[in-house]
Order: C-alpha cells, then structure tokens, then sequence
C-alpha cells in the first residue's frame, strides 16, 4: 500500500486577513491533491480529460471535511492520500493534512468517472489500466472502516 503525498506552502492567497486559511481553501487544497495523483502516478491528467479526446470527467460528488486544528500562513502542510474504495465507476479517498507532524484536517471525499459528451453526466467503468493504478494506494481491506490515519506515515 503506498500514500500519494503533496506538500505545499500555505501563502497569504489561501488565508483571510486573520493569517488562517479560509474555509472555502480546504476544498480547494483536497481537489489539489486529487489533480496530482491523477496527473502523476495514474498518468490519467485532469487536462487529458478534458481536451476532447477522452471526454470524461471525475467530478466530487461527496466531501466530507473535519477540521482539527487551524492552518496557519506560512505552515507547509504534507496532503496525504490514500484510496479507500473502489467500486464501478466511483472511489472513495481519504486525505490527511498534517504540519509537522500534528493533524490540522482529513477529509473523506467520494468521486465518480463520469462521460462528458452529452447533455447529461452518467457514470463510466474505471478502465483497467487506471484501475491498477488506482490499486497501489488502496488502503488494507481491514482498515477501510477507519479513516483515521495517523499523521506521518508513509509508504
């Protein structure tokens, strides 16, 4: 079992004018970190996805977000990201943000591979070579019930 991990700097572009990051940003920085899975090791980009040739799309259809302690500018936090589940067409994830070793948020999100060529969305089979791929960072069977990671483990 591997973990994707990210790192990235928090800049004042993330924050409000308290310093902290602001709400809508932790959305944004779990989609971050899904990009770039999807981008790297599943050599399945979000812009090949979209540049008319697959016409397919991974939209989130379900985020749920628990916020321990706050993200604060200037913190690098380490986004890590495991597979949790994967089904026909949808994968469930877990993301786990820590700085320095200390828990600052995780988030359970649910996405499905979805054809874009008509009018309206309908869930795709994962194709076999991204499902493979997929199946690297597929967390023990045992432990899918538990989406509590520790902060700073690694594969």
């Amino acid at each position: 079992m591997s973990v994707f991990v990210s790192r990235l700097k928090l800049r004042s572009s993330h924050c409000g004018p308290s310093g902290k990051l602001q709400v809508s940003r932790y959305f944004e920085l779990v989609n971050r970190v899904v990009e770039e899975w999807f981008g790297g090791p599943l050599d399945f980009s979000f812009a090949a996805m979209h540049d008319g040739t697959r016409q397919v799309g991974i939209p989130t259809v379900r985020l749920e977000l628990e916020v321990g302690q706050v993200v604060s500018l200037g913190e690098e936090l380490r986004l890590s990201l495991q597979l949790v589940r994967a089904g026909r067409s949808s994968i469930e994830l877990i993301v786990i943000a820590d700085c320095e070793e200390q828990a600052r948020f995780n988030a359970k999100v649910v996405l499905v591979l979805t054809d874009t060529s008509g009018v309206q969305l309908r869930g795709l089979e994962i194709p076999p070579a991204l499902r493979e791929a997929m199946n690297d960072y597929l967390v023990d069977s045992s432990l899918s019930g538990n989406t509590a990671v520790t902060a700073g483990t690694e594969a």
